[in-house]
């Protein structure tokens, strides 16, 4: 495994709000790329990224899975709470933890 050079870099965190609140019934998954910040979406249709390619990207150490939230935090966003109670947050994914810039 070849290790992957850090550096910082700008996240769309749009992008990445999706991908923690998107789940595909059809098996599809996003994922961080490191290098780049870019939330990258394959799905099985083959207009995404290539399986190999995603599984280079894994062995690699470039690329992160997103794993969607819980119902229950988006839940908890639909009840209204997560504005009054973090009022520096920008989108809905604050009340997870998540702090935008």
């Amino acid at each position: 495994m070849t290790a992957v050079q850090r550096k910082s870099v700008a996240i769309d965190w749009d992008d990445l709000e999706t991908a923690l609140t998107w789940r595909d019934p059809e098996g599809g998954r996003h994922f961080l790329d490191l290098l780049t910040g870019e939330v990258v979406l394959w799905t099985r249709d083959g207009n995404t990224p290539s399986s190999e390619a995603i599984d280079e990207g894994l062995a690699d150490g470039r690329l992160v899975p997103i794993d969607p939230l819980p119902p229950s935090v988006e839940y908890g966003w639909m009840e209204g709470g997560w504005r009054s109670s973090r009022p520096q947050c920008a989108t809905p994914a604050c009340g997870a933890g998540l702090m935008w810039p």
